[in-house]
């Protein structure tokens, strides 16, 4: 808006406001002032415009002070032209009574013109004051339109400039403003968006979900709403937004502005992050699952070996049986500390030749005790011939094994459970029957899926999470083989069927028995250090039925204490230590004279490549992951003595 200059008018509005002497000085000196013109004048106007002149200082005299001091002028005036200019001079008679009258209209004319220019100087005065205000008022209009434009431009900066997007839509459900981040979320312009129709803009499905927020924010409302939104020209986002209506000069709603954040990412990142903790923790059920099944049959060979009435032959085959058992253990605890194997939702198989009867004779012994317990008729039905499979024992027989034992739990006590093995056009079709309950058919297309599980009565009878037969198929498609469930043609129970591909070049199967004798390095002076007072005795009891003599330590400091005075041949050393850690222990060790003939070997739970390198550091001939293969421990001993 240009700025109004304002109109100056006539010369009494360049003037100050006049103080009362000063519009008095004025009349005296106009009167004086036309006195001495009409002198100069004398000789050529005569006696005539004796009173005349005199106007012109009552004019003035008026028009700068007002009535008051054209009265002045006035009188002023008519006492001059009577004592200068009317015969005889210099006195105030006035003989002629024509002149009398004359007077008198001076007098008249002079008293209108002050009533006139006073009256004029008052309205001029009144509209110079008005124009004034005008102006200011125009000016401050100004003003404040230039204030609201740096306020738009600066508003516009900082919409321009956030992660939010903004806009301003009106009743008749138009676009009347945009920031440009929400025009370019919708990959088109503000120019194209500003004024059209908002369901022109956002396409009909946006706009029928989002018609009702539309009418609450017009009915005054405060709405906020978080929704995953179908936008014609970007497509499905989940936005959070929130609309705030806005209100004309007669209080009421005008339209909205609308504050719009695309959640979109965070979303897909939650349900990424809710998909990864959903793998891990399915993860871990199936290794807590897998954990139980060969705790009975260690405790039940762990009783065998207790009874005083059981023989050598017994004992011989409980130590076989905790041995297996201990090594699938093992195996386990070792995938549920591979994080890795977590995250990547994958676990690897140890893939080897072996026995199909091997398999299912290990997967039997873990459910020997449940069939037991429970009454049942487990028939194993074998061919003949030699089947042989490339495959990992402890997965496939835990596969197997839970068959097994899901047969049992959803059979009634005394049923009657059966194992088949056929071959078939080159592959092994492993049948596992019951006669229980049955798959019902609602989820048996289901049942192989994680927690998933028969009738709400049977899981509040049977208990379990619904995770067995998930691990069964996943350990079956990851031999290369497939699984199929029906229930039996005469109705009773149901039967899972396993089909598996038969090892095409068939390699020796080791047999199953310790090797713990077969390297045995006697005589030796060796140190046991471990917190875990039955780690270090049974640790110790190993090394002195093999013909050693041991010590034990159960911290640090005890263990640097006996080893100086010892000189042990080999030290067995525990990490993490209490008072002292095993590598701080063994740099000690090492900072003795006597310390570069002895064997340091740490053994403990600590199996990352950084520790490894940290017991490397500190001094350690080898780094041994708990639990000790005995094996492993004698070899390496025997190797580092022969170097």
């Amino acid at each position: 808006m240009p700025r109004l200059r304002t109109r100056q008018l006539f010369m009494f509005s360049l003037w100050p406001d006049r103080s009362q002497t000063s519009k008095y000085l004025v009349a005296v000196g106009s009167t004086v002032l036309v006195i001495l013109l009409r002198f100069a004048l004398a000789t050529v106007v005569g006696d005539a415009a004796l009173f005349f002149p005199f106007i012109l200082a009552v004019t003035l005299t008026a028009c700068y002070g007002g009535f008051q001091p054209g009265l002045l002028a006035t009188f002023l005036g008519a006492v001059a032209a009577v004592f200068f200019f009317v015969p005889p001079y210099y006195s105030f008679a006035i003989p002629d009574s024509k002149l009398v009258v004359t007077l008198i209209f001076f007098i008249i004319a002079s008293i209108t013109i002050s009533l006139v220019c006073d009256a004029l100087r008052r309205a001029l005065r009144r509209a110079e004051a008005s124009e004034r205000k005008t102006a200011e008022h125009l000016s401050d209009l100004e003003k404040r339109d230039e204030a609201l434009q740096d306020v738009q431009t600066q508003l516009q900066i900082i919409t321009d400039s956030m992660s939010a997007l903004v806009t301003r839509c009106t009743r008749d459900l138009k676009y009347a403003w945009v920031s440009r981040p929400y025009a370019e979320w919708l990959n088109l312009t503000r120019e194209q968006i500003i004024g059209a129709n908002i369901v022109d803009i956002i396409g009909d499905d946006a706009f029928k979900k989002l018609g009702p927020s539309f009418e609450r924010a017009l009915q005054g409302e405060v709405v906020e709403y978080e929704e995953q939104i179908n936008y014609g020209p970007i497509g499905s986002r989940w936005i959070h937004a929130v609309y705030t209506p806005t209100f004309s000069s007669d209080k009421s709603v005008d339209g909205w502005v609308a504050v719009v954040i695309d959640i979109d990412p965070q979303k897909k990142a939650e349900e990424v992050l809710r998909a990864t903790d959903r793998r891990k923790d399915n993860f871990l059920a199936i290794l807590a699952h897998e954990l139980r099944n060969p705790l009975a049959p260690l405790r039940h060979s762990l009783a065998l070996l207790k009874d005083p009435n059981t023989d050598s032959s017994s004992d011989e085959y409980a130590l076989e049986v905790m041995d297996r058992q201990l090594s699938h253990m093992v195996r386990l605890v070792d995938d549920l500390l591979d994080l890795s194997r977590i995250n990547s939702d994958k676990i690897k198989l140890q893939i080897q030749t072996v026995s199909l009867a091997d398999v299912v004779s290990q997967a039997v012994e873990t459910v020997k005790p449940i069939v037991a317990a429970a009454g049942h008729r487990l028939v194993i039905d074998l061919p003949p011939e030699r089947l042989q499979l490339n495959a990992d024992t402890v997965r496939l027989s835990q596969a197997f094994s839970n068959l097994l034992n899901n047969a049992c739990k959803f059979t009634e006590p005394g049923g009657e459970i059966s194992l088949r093995a056929v071959s078939d056009n080159g592959d092994i079709v492993v049948s596992v029957a019951d006669n229980g309950f049955g798959i019902p058919a609602d989820i048996s297309d289901s049942i192989f899926g994680m927690f998933t599980q028969a009738d709400q009565t049977i899981e509040r009878k049977h208990g379990g999470l619904g995770i067995g037969l998930a691990l069964v198929k996943r350990l079956v498609d990851m031999h290369g083989g497939s699984i199929s469930v029906r229930n039996r043609v005469d109705g009773v129970g149901a039967e899972f069927t396993v089909r598996l591909p038969v090892s095409i070049e068939a390699s020796p199967i080791p047999p199953l028995q310790s090797q713990m004798y077969a390297k045995r390095e006697s005589g030796l002076n060796i140190l046991v250090v471990d917190d875990n007072v039955d780690a270090a005795e049974s640790l110790s009891m190993l090394m002195q039925v093999m013909g050693n003599k041991t010590q034990t330590a159960n911290d640090g400091e005890e263990a640097l204490r006996l080893a100086s005075k010892l000189h042990p041949d080999v030290v067995l050393l525990d990490v993490g230590l209490p008072k002292m850690n095993g590598y701080d222990v063994a740099r000690a060790i090492r900072q003795q004279t006597w310390a570069q003939r002895p064997i340091l070997i740490a053994i403990t739970g600590w199996g990352q490549t950084e520790d490894k390198a940290n017991s490397k550091e500190a001094g350690f001939d080898h780094h041994v992951v708990k639990p000790v293969d005995p094996d492993v421990l004698l070899e390496l001993i025997s190797e580092t003595r022969n170097r």
